[in-house]
């Protein structure tokens, strides 16, 4: 609606028909209301007023065609899905039908809406069906297309294959696995897509072995799955009339009790169907040896009942109780164990075969572990003190795994290693009895006395591992008080003090100390004193020799300081780094006179310095020079090279003539062929190499 401010005045007639219109003002154009107005597309193509032909789960784009400048646009596709406030929108039917769409638009102005009755209709998608969706390799499948209308096929088979134009294809699966199909359409209502698994399966082989295959009865047999083609359960039939059914066969284990001969089968399955394993296993199971025992555990002594369940027509039945006894004349023999330990007890039995006379031997071993129970425990100052006394109970039982403590004055304990305080005087009686899973109720016992002294102050006594000696002294001190002190304070008469109970203690200087200790506890304290003698050290004094023969350049210094140093500092005098060993070896990089300083530290602080000049030879040119013995011979010779080298060489190269070398300094050398060969000398130190060559100096014949 649009609105004008217009102004109106009469209209007068004269001499026929004249009309005055007079317009006062000006006509004033007000701001308008939107007009609403949509398009569709279909694959962003084809706009249409018009209705619209789709594919299910195609997306339509709707495009804003209104007028007026709306500010606002609410969209409504007729489908119950809420649908964003944009000015234009995409959307996707997922049902097929016949839906009407609106779109609502405001401005400033006003409103306006426009329905487009039955706009969008909605039509089947891409459909197929297949010949078969599932078996064995090779699978060949023929696929229908069920897409109503017309239009293109595009096949993807899943294996990589694809196919276009056909619209009922068949295709032919080689490989094990799952295949995803896919059927993509094309027509004027767009595009579509519809995807279904194929799955192509493998009929499994049963496969199998077994370990052992024979032997004597109770013969365990473990049988190992081999079978291929992806098997999803198995049957095993051992032969005996045992059948196991297994959703996971890769092993299984079946004890045969019975001598005999056995055919074992597989039959294995999955979705391509199922297979038996033909193959004619046997399993030979002979007479066997076989016994039990009433308990085959428990604490010594221990008696064992044995019981032959052995199989066969037996005529001798040999024990060995594996603790040095055996026994040979009954079937079912009782034994004792008198000592703690693992015992292999084994029967051997002896056999005929009533047909054949053959005679056989079988043999089974039993574990029986025999345990040690043995009450024991000792007791913190051996259970003697002045009340309240604490006492440390610690268990030192064997085989033990129960505890149970009677301390004598009417409380008990379970724990394995209590602390309990006696509170009165008195003569205590502790018993403890101890038990395991191996004692069938059974029990250990032990007793000690606790005797609980009336309350005393403590009488004060200390010794020393010395009495005296040389500054710096290390002296241990150690408490020998009475009546149960609790605490301790000693002074050293230096000065220094300590709470330890047994402490160690530095005199650095010389002099006569008094050391005293005061020992306390909850009843009162005791002092006592002792003196301890110290001697001043010697004199601390800075000393060292140098040995400048030892290498080319190499210097070793020897300290000979008096006093007791602990540090040494060494300045070489060539501006290198301080070096704090005690004797150090020393190496300059050229000839020359050095000053060389020692400091030196005592345990006290004390230091003390020496200087000494050095002269550090300077290293010449070596000059090579050798000599061989023997030098002539039948092959194979053995020749000994002398090094007569001057001028001290560090590194030598000799070159024997034929082909072999050396760098040791008097090598040992072997020629294995006649020749006449030049022999080669290199040698070298710090100052440089030389090289002395003997052409023919060593013949061979």
């Amino acid at each position: 609606m649009k609105e004008k401010n217009i102004t109106k005045n009469r209209a007068i007639t004269v001499t026929g028909l004249l009309i005055l219109l007079l317009v006062i003002g000006s006509s004033i154009a007000a701001a308008a209301t939107p007009t609403a107005n949509f398009i569709g597309y279909v694959d962003g193509v084809h706009p249409s007023i018009g209705p619209i032909t789709a594919y299910a789960n195609q997306e339509i784009t709707f495009t804003d065609k209104s007028t007026e400048n709306p500010t606002d646009w609410a969209w409504d596709f007729g489908d119950g899905t809420p649908a964003a406030p944009t000015q234009n929108t995409a959307h996707p039917y997922t049902k097929e039908g016949v839906y009407t769409v609106k779109l609502t638009v405001t401005n400033p102005d006003g409103q306006d809406t426009l329905l487009r009755s039955n706009y969008v209709t909605v039509v089947k998608g891409a459909d197929f069906s297949a010949s078969t969706y599932s078996g064995n390799k090779p699978l060949e499948v023929k696929f229908t297309d069920l897409t109503e209308g017309n239009h293109s096929c595009y096949w993807d088979f899943g294996d990589g294959i694809h196919a276009k134009g056909s619209s009922n294809p068949t295709h032919t699966y080689t490989e094990v696995g799952t295949y995803h199909v896919s059927l993509t359409v094309k027509s004027l209502y767009g595009t579509s897509t519809l995807t279904k698994d194929i799955k192509v399966t493998q009929l499994p082989e049963a496969n199998f072995t077994a370990s052992p295959t024979s032997g004597n009865a109770p013969l365990n047999v473990t049988f190992t799955d081999n079978s291929t083609g992806s098997p999803t359960s198995w049957v095993w039939d051992f032969g005996d009339g045992t059948i196991v059914k297994a959703t996971n066969g890769q092993s299984q284990s079946h004890i045969y009790s019975t001598p005999g001969d056995y055919t074992v089968k597989l039959t294995v399955s999955n979705d391509g169907g199922k297979t038996t394993d033909e193959e004619t296993t046997h399993i030979h199971v002979g007479v066997g040896a076989d016994f039990s025992v009433d308990k085959n555990s428990g604490n010594a002594p221990l008696t064992v009942k044995f019981t032959d369940k052995s199989t066969g027509d037996i005529t001798k039945w040999e024990w060995n109780f594996g603790d040095g006894t055996s026994s040979k004349l009954t079937q079912n023999p009782v034994h004792t164990y008198k000592n703690p330990g693992i015992y292999n007890a084994s029967l051997k039995i002896t056999c005929i075969d009533k047909s054949t006379k053959a005679v056989s031997t079988s043999t089974k071993v039993v574990q029986i572990t025999v345990t040690e129970l043995v009450a024991d425990f000792t007791m913190d100052n051996n259970g003697v003190g002045y009340a309240p006394l604490w006492v440390h109970f610690n268990d030192a039982s064997k085989g033990a795994t129960a505890w149970n403590w009677d301390f004598g004055d009417g409380t008990t304990s379970t724990k394995q290693s209590p602390i309990h305080q006696y509170t009165k005087d008195g003569t205590y009686t502790v018993t403890l009895k101890v038990s395991n899973a191996n004692g069938g109720g059974l029990y250990e016992s032990k007793t000690a006395t606790v005797g609980v002294a009336p309350q005393k102050t403590p009488d004060a006594d200390f010794d020393s591992n010395v009495s005296s000696g040389i500054a710096p002294l290390d002296v241990k001190f150690t408490d020998k008080s009475t009546n149960s002190p609790t605490d301790w304070v000693w002074n050293f008469g230096d000065g220094a003090t300590s709470t330890d109970h047994n402490p160690v203690h530095t005199y650095k200087a010389g002099g006569t100390y008094k050391v005293t200790l005061t020992a306390s506890n909850a009843f009162g304290s005791d002092s006592v004193a002792d003196y301890i003698t110290v001697k001043d050290s010697v004199k601390l004094a800075a000393d060292f020799s140098a040995n400048t023969a030892y290498a080319p350049l190499t210097v070793a210094f020897t300290d000979k300081s008096t006093g007791n140093p602990t540090k040494w500092a060494w300045n070489f005098g060539d501006n290198s780094a301080r070096v704090k060993t005690q004797n150090p070896t020393h190496k300059y990089s050229k000839g020359g006179t050095y000053t060389v300083k020692l400091i030196v530290t005592n345990a006290a602080g004390a230091t003390s310095s020496k200087f000494v000049k050095i002269v550090v030879p300077k290293v010449v040119k070596p000059v090579a020079s050798f000599t061989a013995s023997p030098t002539s011979g039948k092959a194979p010779l053995t020749v000994t090279f002398t090094d007569t080298s001057l001028n001290t060489p560090t590194s030598w190269r000799w070159v024997f003539g034929d082909g072999k070398v050396s760098t040791e300094q008097n090598p040992t050398h072997k020629y294995t062929k006649a020749g006449t060969y030049k022999v080669k000398l290199t040698v070298s130190n710090a100052a440089g190499t030389k090289t002395l060559t003997k052409p023919g100096y060593i013949v061979v014949s």
